[in-house]
């Protein structure tokens, strides 16, 4: 996957992760988690944090692909549940750089 490719499947699942808690679909995991409150978000984000880390310090790649995608959706999901752009966090980062 190109970096246009990679861009375009994050925007396309933070757009997703939007339309679902819009819908307030009762039967959707996105929608439920944010019901659930910032509080559950986080802990959700800490777990398949945990996991990662396993699966990272027992250099299982398949496992460790599976977290990361995992860490990283609910981590989109922890930044919406603090009304948190990703774009924002993007901003933080770029002010970061060192020319």
């Amino acid at each position: 996957m190109n970096k246009m490719e990679q861009t375009e499947t994050l925007f396309k699942l933070i757009d997703t992760i939007d339309q679902r808690i819009q819908k307030e679909n009762k039967e959707s995991y996105v929608f439920k988690a944010i019901s659930s409150g910032h509080d559950k978000v986080a802990q959700k984000f800490g777990e398949e944090c945990i996991e990662l880390i396993i699966d990272a310090s027992k250099m299982n790649k398949k496992g460790f692909i599976y977290e990361a995608a995992d860490v990283l959706f609910h981590y989109l999901l922890l930044l919406k549940a603090h009304n948190i752009s990703f774009d924002e966090v993007l901003t933080e980062l770029k002010s970061r750089e060192r020319n």
